[in-house]
Parts: structure tokens; C-alpha cells; sequence
């Protein structure tokens, strides 16, 4: 599928591209959000911003999942990472990351 983007302007006259794939959230469907996300960078100025939420009904593998995700982000070219959830709060706080992006 290709995610659809949507391009804001903010009160300083700024465009920003959102793409929002939240109603599909599985760790093939983040892993190509994010895959897509580098692909479309270059083409872009400014900040790369990713904010992902926690994927949902994964039972006792959550936690393992959501390291597979924080790997694929740690290799991302956002400049700034935003995750909601108590998987990827814990993650954070657990300085499980090798940037500082977070």
C-alpha cells in the first residue's frame, strides 16, 4: 500500500508533510512506514520527524517487538523520534537506544 501524505502549512507561512498510517499498525506495516519515510528524506529540508504509537494486542512478544522496531528506527534518518506507549516509554527509559534522538 502506499501511504498517503498530507501537506500542511503552519502559522509561519512553513510547509510540513504528515503521513499518517496509525489505522494499520503492525511491525510489517512500521517497518515499511519507516522504510518509506528514508526513502522520501532526501527530498525534503529541514527536521525528520517520526512519531510512532505502540502496537497493539501482541501479548507476552510486545516487548520483543517493539526492540525490532527501535532498531529500525535507531537506523532511520529521522532527526527527531516521538513514541507513545508504555513499550516504547519503557524502551526510551531504559536507554535501550544508541542515539539521542529520542
Amino acid at each position: 500500500k502506499i501511504l498517503e501524505r498530507t501537506i500542511y502549512t503552519s502559522e509561519t507561512g512553513t510547509d510540513f508533510t504528515f503521513i499518517d498510517d496509525t489505522h494499520n499498525a503492525s511491525l510489517p506495516s512500521m517497518k515499511n512506514a519507516i522504510n518509506y519515510f528514508d526513502g522520501i528524506q532526501p527530498f525534503y529540508k529541514g527536521n525528520k520527524v517520526l512519531i510512532l504509537g505502540q502496537i497493539a494486542d501482541l501479548g507476552d512478544s510486545a516487548k520483543q517487538i517493539h526492540r525490532f522496531v527501535q532498531e529500525e528506527l535507531n537506523q532511520s534518518a529521522a532527526t527527531h523520534i516521538y513514541g507513545y506507549g508504555k513499550h516504547f516509554k519503557l524502551l526510551f527509559e531504559e536507554g535501550q537506544k544508541t542515539d539521542d534522538r529520542r
